[in-house]
């Protein structure tokens, strides 16, 4: 996702945030801060970026991804 963004260094930086907290334990924070990241800048996902944040909000019970709508930023 990161390669993606190219040398624009907000969201390159409010996704290294995000890294950091899944790194310390936080994973379930992280999930919902990188809906908000993806939200904010408008990422665009792939269609199995989409479904892997998708598992991963099942997994920790989150409704992150719908609450932030990315399923219209999947390309």
């Amino acid at each position: 996702m990161r390669q993606s963004l190219g040398d624009n260094t907000a969201p390159r930086s409010a996704l290294r945030s995000v890294v950091n907290l899944a790194r310390n334990g936080e994973a379930d924070t992280a999930l919902d801060e990188l809906c908000l990241v993806i939200d904010c800048f408008a990422i665009t996902l792939t269609e199995e970026q989409f479904e892997r944040i998708g598992r991963l909000a099942e997994h920790f019970e989150s409704d992150a991804p719908e609450e932030t709508r990315l399923a219209r930023l999947v390309i």
